[in-house]
């Protein structure tokens, strides 16, 4: 008698890992769909498509046909057909690199994250991102992010050991079934209204953002705006595996204050979600979700849908301004004050957007600090000029695993530079 047929997720892996090269190192080769044209040999290509190096890459063997086998300069050109490219790896580090583990099973292993690390390889990013230093340190080229953070953010990051138990965390995420909490030193938030923030004092933030594909910046809509965007339907999902979303959008519907603590914040697992986007769109040359054949992945700034229920988390004395068009909801906490006219917050989002956190701190007259895109964009120069990275940590993740039912909870071991 056959045993259960494998997951649709496991299947797609199991398949991709056929057809895709082994990866080296655990870094996986871009795919490439050669087009039509008047070249005669694979040489003739690779060096009007990448110069001298394209013809380096051949004589290294660092590009591979069907079945794996490494082709030469000298094969025949054939339109239409699949090759792979390992490509030069040029942030390769001196020594290995460690990432410190706070929690570890069979299935999954939860790492804390520096800042300045990107989650998975993207651009420039390779060898010293999360997912090839893990692969590395753990020996396992089946690693995979459950979901990620952004390059400047650090913290918590998840990663599942196999294929199959990856759709199990993944759903936790795209689910709302896990609870993320992050710190951030910031500003105090400006007096509104006559009111001042002291130790305590909580903000529920409701955004509608607007993010264009190839823009760094998110754009934050209000409802007179000129260039909203029209609804229809449901908010379309705010994140995708390691795809920028097609059509999302997001508009300040209301920031508002409570002048004391919400004891509504607790470590149960009601629901409260997510965190920080990653650090851009999606990238097929050094982009491992390509090779690991996952399900969509949460970019750490939010859930999936973009919707919430305001009732299942917050009492009736913190009723949201409205929920109608909102795809970017935060609970803002001023843990305390740390002077010098600074404070620590606790974020609590609920819906995932790209730059959530910022964009929502931001609009409360508080970016946070080392903040390298609000309210200001800077120049490499002033980024590089920086005394500390972005105050932004991803300090606590809490779920009940999906596999066991055994609840998780997990903190992060590193504090902020400005956090005292």
């Amino acid at each position: 008698m056959s045993g259960k047929r494998a997951s649709r997720s496991v299947r797609r892996s199991e398949k991709r890992r056929r057809v895709q090269p082994p990866l080296r190192q655990g870094i996986n080769a871009a795919p490439l769909r050669l087009p039509e044209g008047p070249w005669a040999t694979l040489g003739e290509w690779f060096e009007h498509r990448f110069g001298s190096e394209g013809l380096e890459l051949l004589n290294r063997g660092d590009v591979l046909a069907g079945h794996n086998v490494v082709a030469s300069a000298r094969d025949v050109y054939r339109a239409g057909e699949r090759v792979w490219v390992f490509r030069p790896v040029l942030d390769e580090p001196v020594h290995p690199l460690e990432l410190p583990v706070i929690a570890e099973n069979e299935r999954f292993v939860v790492v804390d994250k520096p800042h300045g690390m990107a989650s998975v390889p993207k651009g420039s990013h390779v060898a010293q991102s999360a997912l090839v230093t893990a692969r590395r340190q753990f020996h396992n080229d089946l690693l995979t992010p459950a979901h990620r953070l952004d390059l400047e953010t650090a913290g918590l990051l998840l990663f599942v050991k196999s294929p199959q138990w990856r759709g199990a965390y993944q759903l936790l995420f795209e689910r709302r079934r896990i609870r993320k909490v992050y710190r951030a030193v910031a500003p105090l938030v400006p007096p509104s209204q006559g009111e001042i923030c002291y130790a305590g004092s909580t903000w529920h933030s409701e955004l509608t953002l607007h993010k264009v594909e190839g823009h760094l910046r998110v754009q934050v809509i209000t409802p007179d705006s000129q260039d909203f965007p029209s609804f229809s339907g449901d908010l379309p999902r705010s994140e995708g595996a390691a795809v920028e979303p097609d059509c999302t959008h997001g508009a300040v519907l209301g920031v508002s204050h409570n002048g004391g603590h919400n004891g509504g914040y607790n470590d149960g697992h009601n629901g409260s979600y997510n965190g920080e986007h990653n650090d851009g769109a999606h990238s097929s040359e050094h982009d491992d979700s390509s090779h690991s054949g996952e399900r969509n992945v949460e970019h750490c700034d939010g859930s999936h849908s973009g919707e919430y229920d305001s009732g299942s988390y917050y009492g009736e004395h913190r009723r949201p301004l409205s929920r109608t068009q909102a795809n970017a909801v935060t609970d803002i906490e001023l843990t305390r004050e740390l002077g010098g006219g600074l404070g620590l917050y606790t974020l609590y989002p609920h819906t995932g957007f790209t730059h959530q956190l910022r964009v929502a701190m931001n609009e409360l007259g508080a970016p946070i600090c080392g903040d390298p895109v609000y309210p200001q964009l800077l120049t490499l120069e002033q980024v590089a000029a920086r005394q500390y990275p972005l105050q932004l940590l991803a300090a606590q993740l809490a779920f009940d695993d999906p596999v066991t039912g055994e609840h998780v909870r997990c903190e992060s071991a590193r504090r902020l530079a400005l956090e005292g």
